[in-house]
């Protein structure tokens, strides 16, 4: 967890020297070191601005840092291998590390856990999901992520989980990466182009351009954000409502069918467009509801039934 949290910082620190390196063409160690500086700055500052998790507390920083010191010392020592780290950097990312470790912040490597059914005083189904990455002073890092309610005013819900690309289009009519790209090059599009237009048209009134490419800025921003505003409207309007509409009203049988249909048409697209597989195989499927509770629909084994007559006889006559 600490080799990807100073790995965020060293990438953010190359990004900053080689914005640096592209407006002056050159750059010199204490420049590279005010800016490591400065990078740790804010990284303090944002650490500061975090809740701790629960269990945790600011005591708790400094006793990560005495415990694990030695693996957060490989962990700068091989992400910042080739910097320069005097004594005081080195004590300000053990810093970083303790705080970041009893903070509710997460990698990428966190795991996903979700809870859904009814408790016993609810009516109508929950669905409570919750991040969990790594043991710390013998305590688990958990934090809740977003408990999702059926109520009498929102009387249905799809949510997808980990690889989520493949219900997402099909619940917005729009692939995420494809929205993303359109939405930062639109965005590129609408500040470039009115700045293209000033030089043109105030060639060598540095002034004038300057004051003109600020308000057009201002306004590509205003553009920007009706755009989404926009697009959001047409897509919950056009595909999310009527999706959820029917899910509310679907029979039980129809919704296990859906929820199963959604996993294998993910699975597909990771098939076929060459990426790694990482939804496959049989899919488990089952439905809850108030009355039954929890039902099997689909269910594999590691082990074939009709070979295994006298496990199956005793497993059914415990039940």
């Amino acid at each position: 967890m600490v080799y990807a949290y100073f790995t965020g910082i060293r990438d953010q620190l190359e990004d900053r020297i080689n914005e640096f390196i592209g407006k002056h063409d050159e750059i010199d160690d204490l420049k590279i070191d005010q800016i490591f500086d400065k990078v740790i700055d804010s990284q303090i500052q944002f650490l500061d601005g975090q809740e701790f998790l629960d269990g945790f507390q600011a005591s708790d920083a400094a006793e990560v840092i005495k415990q694990y010191r030695e693996e957060i010392s490989e962990c700068r020592q091989e992400v910042f291998q080739k910097l320069k780290i005097d004594n005081t950097k080195k004590h300000r990312l053990d810093e970083i590390a303790g705080s970041f470790l009893v903070k509710s912040i997460f990698t990428d490597s966190h795991a996903g856990v979700v809870f859904a059914g009814f408790g016993d005083n609810e009516l109508f189904p929950v669905c409570a999901r919750y991040r969990v990455e790594g043991i710390i002073l013998g305590k688990l890092r958990i934090k809740e992520d977003k408990i999702t309610r059926v109520t009498a005013d929102m009387t249905a819900s799809v949510i997808p989980f980990a690889q989520q690309d493949m219900v997402a289009a099909f619940m917005r009519g729009v692939d995420p990466m494809l929205a993303d790209f359109t939405d930062a090059y639109l965005m590129e599009v609408l500040k470039r182009f009115p700045e293209i237009v000033v030089r043109h048209l105030f060639d060598g009134d540095r002034k004038k351009i300057k004051e003109l490419s600020v308000q057009f800025e201002e306004i590509a921003s205003e553009l920007f954000s009706k755009y989404i505003e926009k697009l959001e409207s047409v897509q919950n309007r056009e595909f999310v409502q009527p999706i959820v509409n029917t899910v509310a009203s679907l029979p039980k049988d129809e919704l296990a069918i859906m929820a199963e249909t959604l996993v294998n048409l993910t699975s597909f697209k990771k098939r076929v467009s060459g990426d790694i597989e990482t939804v496959g195989g049989p899919v488990d499927v089952a439905v809850i509801s108030k009355g039954d509770g929890f039902i099997w629909i689909k269910r594999k084994q590691y082990f074939s039934p009709e070979i295994n007559n006298a496990f199956v006889g005793n497993y059914l006559r415990k039940d």
